[in-house]
């Protein structure tokens, strides 16, 4: 009497159900990547912002730790480096903007000699 299920029938279950197990798994690893994907667009305009403030904080905090360590509170030292930080900004704002504007002047007058010789 022969044996059931065959050494054969066995082989051959297996490999389908190993098959079927990889083509399920590649389902839900594309279903993961997927939502992952979908739920990364939808926070997106929240993600961007928390992104930036953490890498500020990560850079920022050697600094406000060397002025903890000397005499301000962390706080203070937060908002010593932001007031440098806009006066910095501000000054290469009020240094910049006015060369801008000289040179937009400059070009608006010699655009139509500019365009004579281009032609």
């Amino acid at each position: 009497m022969k044996k059931y299920p065959t050494l054969w029938q066995r082989k051959t279950m297996w490999a389908s159900l190993t098959a079927i197990f990889v083509v399920v798994l590649f389902l839900i690893l594309g279903t993961v990547v997927y939502l992952s994907a979908n739920l990364i667009a939808f926070l997106q305009p929240i993600l961007i912002p928390v992104a930036i403030s953490a890498i500020l904080a990560y850079l920022l905090d050697p600094v406000v730790t060397y002025l903890a360590k000397h005499g301000f509170g962390r706080t203070k030292a937060v908002l010593t480096i932001f007031l440098i930080a806009f006066l910095a900004i501000g000054g290469l704002c009020a240094w910049i903007v006015p060369l801008i504007s000289m040179q937009s002047a400059s070009l608006a007058r010699q655009l139509p000699s500019l365009t004579e010789r281009t032609r």
